[in-house]
């Protein structure tokens, strides 16, 4: 099953984030015998390097962003939501599009 996780990022410190997504995206794998987890981290990380391989050296905008992790979102069948995730505006706008999609959705725990 593809499982998109969902957490809030933007205010936070980027290395924690990473770090926090990475954890959830193994422990998730690991509990969940079948789930390939899509991290959006590796979405914006895709976009930044084909930016690069053009010579672009901005980074993308957050709509960018939210743009690719939507078109992500689209090809996975459930949505996880981290904690918090009810006051990030990116988070809720993947919940929105996830419901009107029909995507299932599971909330995840800290302690996952």
């Amino acid at each position: 099953m593809k499982v998109y996780l969902s957490l809030p990022i933007t205010g936070y410190d980027e290395m924690e984030r990473r770090t926090y997504a990475a954890r959830m995206c193994g422990l998730l794998t690991y509990e969940h015998e079948g789930w390939e987890v899509f991290n959006p981290f590796l979405v914006a990380d895709r976009l930044r390097k084909e930016r690069l391989e053009k010579g672009d050296f901005s980074l993308p905008s957050y709509d960018e962003l939210m743009r690719e992790d939507l078109k992500v979102l689209k090809g996975c069948e459930l949505i996880a939501l981290c904690p918090g995730w009810h006051l990030s505006e990116g988070c809720l706008e993947e919940w929105v599009e996830g419901l009107r999609l029909g995507m299932e959705h599971v909330f995840v725990s800290e302690h996952e």
